[in-house]
């Protein structure tokens, strides 16, 4: 059974579409419809939910929005359908430090995969988790902000969050 819900953040909307095993998805997008659209065709077999893990989600988002708290770390994931290579990137992203940045190198390092970077940037690009996986937190080798589904304007934005709340 699939659950979504879409609702307003200080940075546009955030959409969440849960399975039985936790957050299978999340979104950020400028209005609603677009961040319905970014959830992806599996929204299609989902309910509108309002239910106790939404709300504590809700929660947990609502606070990281607002620098209030970052317990995005602690929400159950779905990662179902994802290759293990994948499953292990997006694990190490999302072990970056609140308000920290590392490189896709750092990553591929991190797996024991040192020539693996380019391909830890394709993963991080399909991420369909953005900001549960924090995938803002990776720049390039050259300390430069490169690539975001949002776009590098909204990844610079939450870092300045996560930056100025820590």
């Amino acid at each position: 059974m699939l659950f979504y819900d879409v609702f307003s953040t200080p940075l546009g909307w955030f959409g969440i579409l849960l399975s039985n095993h936790g957050v299978r998805r999340s979104s950020l997008g400028p209005t609603k419809g677009d961040a319905i659209q970014r959830i992806g065709t599996e929204i299609q077999n989902a309910s509108q939910s309002n239910s106790k893990l939404v709300r504590t989600i809700r929660e947990i988002v609502h606070a990281y929005f607002t620098g209030t708290g970052f317990a995005l770390d602690q929400l159950p994931l779905d990662m179902q359908g994802m290759s293990p290579f994948a499953r292990d990137c997006l694990m190490v992203c999302r072990s970056i430090p609140v308000g920290e940045t590392r490189s896709y190198l750092w990553i591929a390092t991190e797996l024991k995969r040192p020539k693996a970077a380019r391909a830890v940037g394709g993963i991080m690009a399909r991420n369909r988790l953005p900001v549960v996986i924090p995938y803002h937190r990776v720049i390039a080798n050259s300390g430069q902000l490169h690539g975001y589904s949002g776009g590098l304007t909204l990844k610079r934005k939450l870092l300045t969050l996560e930056q100025s709340s820590n």
